[in-house]
């Protein structure tokens, strides 16, 4: 039986060291659950999927077709949240402005998108 030499230890140490803080960062920013209520109000033609982001990740929250409004509810961990709108057929991606989450409580934010591809979109707790 053939044992990993110390190189081989040390060379999978320096690899996973920088991960583990990274993963530990970002942890430091999370805030617990908070259950997150989305009222979507599309008032474009073009359909949109809506993705929940910190500014750094996203994540997909749903599709909402062109001229409906829909609800969503999902789950965040962070102490802020901004929505981002692709719409279908175009490589346009809108960002809102940020809005506050408060940890432990049931969040409600409202997104109305614009008529115009490039905005306007109104972000806000309801």
């Amino acid at each position: 039986m053939h044992h990993p030499s110390w190189r081989t230890i040390l060379t999978i140490f320096l690899v996973l060291l920088p991960a583990c803080a990274s993963v530990r960062n970002s942890e430091d920013s999370l805030i617990g659950l908070s259950e997150v209520t989305l009222a979507v109000d599309n008032r474009n033609f073009s359909d949109a999927s809506i993705y929940a982001s910190d500014g750094q990740h996203r994540t997909r929250v749903g599709r909402v077709t062109g001229k409906t409004r829909r609800e969503f509810t999902f789950n965040w961990y962070q102490q802020d949240i901004l929505m981002e709108i692709d719409f279908t057929g175009t490589n346009r991606t809108l960002r809102s402005a940020r809005q506050i989450v408060v940890p432990g409580e049931v969040d409600d934010f409202l997104l109305v998108i614009g008529v115009s591809p490039n905005g306007p979109i109104t972000f806000s707790g309801r």
